[in-house]
């Protein structure tokens, strides 16, 4: 599937407000409370990584090491950017939600996203991902969670065996592809070979 294709179907299961959105105070002063506190331990994890990472100086602290093989290493670098690219990614939003005069900041958005897409990449390569089976898997999910448009209750009583079934069925069948058109290029291959 293609990016244009799974923001069409992905739109299908989004809660929409054509009306905006009301919410109370005190409840909307809870929720933006938290996700600064998440901003912030994005952030200092941000700090690790430049530390680990990077090589970045940190403060004096008595330290033990750790090893990671090589696959280890390459998750935890992508797991340590991945969170502190989103909490880049709350803290832009958050700052049009308390300043909308100001205007969403677009040209960051697009950058914390391509950085957050860096390291989601890491992991694509890592376990061999492809960005079109994870929309297609993501849609089949979502699929049989809300068969025809967003629905809060089945959003909140969802049938998880369900949904992993559908996507466990979706990948073999993406395996299968892959291995019938990995088979279809050796034959190639050797038919090339015995011109």
């Amino acid at each position: 599937m293609d990016n244009s294709t799974y923001l069409k179907q992905s739109e299908t299961t989004e809660r929409k407000f054509p009306e905006g959105l009301v919410v109370g105070m005190n409840q909307f002063g809870i929720a933006v409370g938290d996700i600064d506190e998440i901003v912030a331990l994005a952030n200092f994890i941000g700090d690790a990584k430049k530390h680990i990472i990077y090589g970045k100086d940190a403060p004096e602290v008595i330290d033990y090491p750790v090893f990671l093989d090589q696959p280890r290493a390459e998750v935890f670098h992508a797991l340590l950017g991945i969170i502190t690219e989103s909490g880049e990614i709350a803290e832009t939003l958050l700052a049009d939600i308390r300043n909308p005069e100001k205007g969403f900041d677009v040209v960051n958005l697009n950058e914390e996203i391509g950085d957050l897409f860096w390291y989601v990449a890491i992991l694509q390569r890592l376990f061999d991902l492809d960005l079109g089976v994870i929309y297609d898997t993501n849609i089949a999910k979502l699929k049989a969670r809300f068969p025809d448009k967003f629905d809060a209750d089945k959003a909140l009583n969802r049938n998880k065996e369900a949904e992993l079934a559908r996507m466990e069925a979706l990948l073999k069948f993406e395996r299968s592809r892959d291995l019938e058109s990995e088979l279809q290029q050796s034959i190639a291959d050797l038919e090339g070979g015995q011109a």
